[in-house]
């Protein structure tokens, strides 16, 4: 609790102010037991899909630029860098795991109508870090995981709509939160310090939309979880920071958004866990493009080709151009913000999965005729998620196709037998029959006693 003096000083009116401190304080008294099964079973299914994408982008260049930064810098290695040999720092292998998490784009992603925010990419890799250096246990785990994300995303919900809009790329700004929260947990911070944590991670976030396309945009992820990490750790050894670093009114929220709104920061906490409103990516792609990867790959399956086709007209939220509206992408990492060459790739190969953001395949003459003849109708009163799209075929005929809720959303999910065939998709090639192992041991991680037993099953 804050003390009258301290609120004073800080031009906090009463206790109800410091929303901060009650968060830390909630997140701190919530065992692993008060936190429901289902909860706990998301943060597996979670950790399932994250380990699968960050070791399906082990060979992207940005990955190894990243480690040549680590190897020139050096240090003691601590933790484990997933797909590879080497071992790194603490805060270095939470950068290149996260990096990896995110580079594909095709992590979970928390997607509520007011924002987007991916959430695994910079907390998991935070908490393995920590968790292989101190030897703790997957109970402990899980327990930071639910509750890590759930400080970022009841954050990135209160920012509200008109962050996101203004060009902040949510993971940048609310990842380090979470990855802070989660750390402090893990390694047993009291109240005060984590309060502090949450201050420190928030001094250290930041990043922007205008970096899609490009490896900062993973970036964003790889240090939300480097700096979340180290946040905690400075909390650990006593860096203070603002009492309310929130919801002071030259706090977080009245700085950084247009339409916040506080209460949901606190909006039933301890009986709305924010994981289970979670999102698994069927595609390689920014989120909001799979309703219309859904529609186009279904008319694929439906027999439309693409040298059949005059035009294809998409009814989508304005979200969708917001986010993906690049039309002439010229990598494949700018390919997966651009909702032209997602409807094109489907339609032409009946999915948009790694195979399809390669440099070669956007440049491809026969992808950039067909995304030439797309055109996109932004509808307000379409959800994020669904799509409408017709397709105007040679000689006149139409198909068309209606999604009302893409694959991979709370309303139309991944199963964990989908979660698990695409981890092994991306697993396989990297550590082999390990994967099988990873697996295992992850639906079961509450059982295990030290975490390094997993570490050392992702090593390359």
């Amino acid at each position: 609790m804050i003390a009258a003096s301290d609120r004073e000083a800080s031009g906090l009116k009463k206790e109800a102010d410091a929303v901060t401190d009650r968060l830390a304080g909630f997140f701190i008294e919530t065992s692993y037991e008060r936190i429901p099964k289902e909860a706990i079973h998301e943060a597996r299914r979670a950790i399932v899909d994250g380990l699968g994408v960050g070791l399906g982008g082990v060979d992207d260049p940005s990955a190894e630029i990243l480690m040549n930064y680590c190897r020139t810098v050096g240090g003691q290695g601590q933790a484990q860098v997933w797909g590879r040999p080497e071992r790194l720092p603490v805060e270095f292998a939470a950068l290149v795991n996260g990096q990896q998490a995110h580079i594909l784009d095709f992590d979970d992603t928390f997607m509520p109508p007011e924002t987007n925010l991916h959430t695994t990419a910079p907390l998991l890799p935070a908490l393995l870090a920590v968790a292989e250096q101190r030897r703790l246990n997957g109970k402990a785990v899980l327990r930071a995981f639910v509750l890590g994300f759930d400080a970022a995303a009841r954050l990135a919900y209160a920012m509200g709509r008109a962050h996101y809009s203004a060009g902040w790329h949510v993971t940048a700004t609310m990842g380090p939160v979470g990855a802070a929260v989660g750390v402090g947990i893990l390694i047993g911070l009291d109240r005060v310090k984590l309060r502090n944590a949450i201050g420190i991670a928030i001094t250290h976030s930041g990043g922007v939309t205008a970096m899609h396309g490009s490896m900062c945009k993973a970036y964003h992820a790889g240090k939300g979880a480097e700096l979340g990490l180290r946040s905690a750790l400075m909390a650990e050894l006593g860096f203070n920071s603002a009492l309310e670093p929130i919801t002071d009114r030259k706090g977080y929220l009245n700085v950084a958004a247009g339409d916040r709104e506080v209460s949901r920061l606190t909006d039933r906490l301890g009986s709305r866990y924010m994981i289970l409103e979670n999102g698994y990516k069927p595609y390689a792609s920014g989120v909001l493009t799979h309703a219309l990867i859904d529609a186009m790959a279904a008319l694929k399956g439906e027999g439309v080709q693409g040298r059949q086709v005059e035009k294809i007209e998409a009814r989508v939220n304005p979200f969708v151009l917001q986010a993906t509206g690049q039309i002439e992408p010229k990598t494949g990492l700018a390919g997966k913000f651009s909702a032209y060459h997602c409807a094109a790739v489907a339609l032409l190969d009946g999915t948009a999965r790694k195979l399809q953001f390669t440099d070669a395949r956007v440049v491809d003459p026969q992808v950039v005729a067909l995304r030439r003849k797309v055109t996109f109708q932004p509808d307000e009163a379409f959800r994020k998620s669904e799509c409408r799209v017709v397709v105007t075929l040679a000689g006149g005929g139409k198909r068309e196709k209606y999604i009302p809720q893409a694959s991979g959303t709370t309303e139309n999910p991944m199963s964990d037998e989908g979660l698990a065939e695409k981890f092994t998709d991306m697993a396989m090639p990297v550590i082999g029959d390990r994967s099988n192992e990873v697996l295992d041991l992850v639906w079961s991680l509450e059982q295990v006693d030290d975490v390094t037993l997993l570490a050392e099953l992702l090593a390359g």
